[in-house]
């Protein structure tokens, strides 16, 4: 199939994602622990943006 390629990386791409929006803050400092929460952020919502790319009817 011709998808098969792209969706596998699709699938690469979310796992990355998924990875590191599940890790732990950082805490050693306050301009580490709001970087990692804006970081995390964005990664929640990079996921959710392809999740409903591809789950889009």
């Amino acid at each position: 199939m011709a998808h098969e390629p792209l969706y596998d990386k699709l699938k690469q791409i979310l796992e990355f994602v998924d990875y590191e929006a599940n890790k732990p803050l950082e805490t050693y400092n306050s301009e580490a622990r709001m970087w990692s929460k804006g970081y995390r952020k964005a990664m929640i919502r990079t996921r959710n943006f392809i999740w409903n790319i591809l789950n889009k009817d």
